[in-house]
């Protein structure tokens, strides 16, 4: 008997695959560009030439790579062409101003920008066998999928009467030469996008669910890079401003997040331990959100006690408060490391807490027949083998 293969996203694989191409050649300019004018500014006019480095020569071309990677692995996965336009949309973010006709240079990074975060709108319905979930949803999912999506390129590029780039005084408009019909798209995209959102984060959870080891490995490199990109960016929002250059950095290398996520978990899954990275993620990530508070707080408060007190400011408060600090990370970090286990790991946090019990009965236990039977309900606990023996020198 014959197993019916479930269908590819064939409209949508031959649709990223054409961008793969189309966007090539404004890809190979601008890296070649940036590379002679390490300087020069973006399109953007606010945009650091530190971020413009960064973002075009070390960001947008391992992202690429990532997804030749990829494709040359499954090539009928549609994961690795949709994380070409991955690549294509970084390096359109640094495009340099006058590269190009400036109407031309607005079309280009507009479509391939827009083209991205479709992309990245899909990857939690198509992650990481790229298939819908359940396999029975793609002979009508795929049809559909790729309807919206085509369809909303399609329409948003030729109803857009004015394509902008940058904001406030930055702004750059140009009229869309491409204009059919004026129209407000947004009315049909944004709906879309609301519902992709909303869609995949049910596929994530209902294919965690019911996936095997292996793909629950490769969702849990997927969340990382999600939740390590939540933090810095919530990082980077909150950083003061004289780290205002390292605060560019983190805003022009986590685009590489996800990327890099998705490069693991395709190529590589078993390459690290997920789990415990993971969970040092989450640890020294609200570790330091909770530490920034108290800092921050306890700075603002000194300052005004020993204003009220003495009339002027003092610079105690800066070294109370890192004392502080460095008096609350290792209490605060193991607490934090319990809470955590006990919601995300329950096994494991379990498991280490029986550990613990039979390492304080095992100091006091003197009767060899209890302790081994002890032992035995530990590794049960623990292990869960099907078979325990001890063997006991004589």
């Amino acid at each position: 008997m014959k197993i019916a293969r479930p269908a590819r996203p064939l409209l949508l694989l031959n649709f990223f695959r054409l961008i793969a191409v189309l966007g090539a050649v404004p890809f190979l300019i601008n890296t070649v560009d940036i590379l002679l004018n390490l300087q020069a500014p973006a399109l953007d006019s606010s945009t650091d030439p530190v971020m413009r480095l960064l973002m075009g020569l070390l960001a947008a071309p391992l992202t690429l790579a990532i997804a030749v990677l990829c494709i040359r692995r499954a090539p009928g996965n549609l994961i690795g062409w949709m994380l070409v336009s991955f690549g294509y949309g970084i390096s359109v973010q640094v495009m340099r101003n006058n590269l190009l006709p400036l109407g031309l240079e607005m079309v280009i990074a507009n479509f391939l920008i827009g083209v991205f975060w479709f992309a990245f709108l899909l990857i939690p319905l198509y992650f990481p066998d790229g298939q819908l979930y359940p396999l029975r949803a793609n002979r009508w999912g795929n049809p559909l999928v790729s309807l919206l999506i085509i369809s909303s390129v399609a329409i948003s590029t030729i109803s857009n009467p004015q394509y902008t780039w940058g904001s406030g005084v930055n702004q750059v408009s140009v009229p869309n030469p491409l204009l059919v019909i004026d129209w407000n798209y947004t009315v049909v995209t944004i709906p879309m996008m609301v519902s992709l959102i909303v869609v995949g984060i049910i596929v994530v959870i209902l294919r965690y669910r019911g996936s095997r080891e292996l793909e629950h490995l490769q969702l849990r490199w997927l969340l990382f890079g999600v939740l390590l990109q939540g933090i810095i960016t919530i990082l980077t929002f909150w950083a003061p401003s004289e780290i205002d250059r390292i605060s560019t950095w983190f805003s022009s290398l986590y685009n590489l997040i996800i990327p890099l996520s998705i490069g693991i978990a395709v190529l590589r899954y078993r390459l690290y331990d997920i789990d415990l990275i993971i969970r040092r993620t989450l640890q020294y990530g609200l570790l330091t959100v909770l530490l920034g508070l108290v800092y921050f707080g306890m700075v603002v408060l000194l300052e005004q006690a020993f204003r009220a007190i003495t009339g002027q400011e003092s610079p105690l408060a800066v070294v109370l408060s890192t004392l502080a600090i460095a008096a609350l990370f290792h209490p605060l970090r193991k607490r934090l490391q319990v809470i955590i286990d006990r919601r995300f790991y329950r096994q494991k946090y379990d498991a280490a807490r029986a550990l613990e019990e039979f390492n304080a009965v095992a100091r006091q236990e003197v009767e060899l027949e209890r302790l081994s039977s002890q032992m035995v309900g530990v590794v049960k606990q623990t292990v869960s083998p099907e078979e325990v023996w001890i063997w006991i020198k004589e």
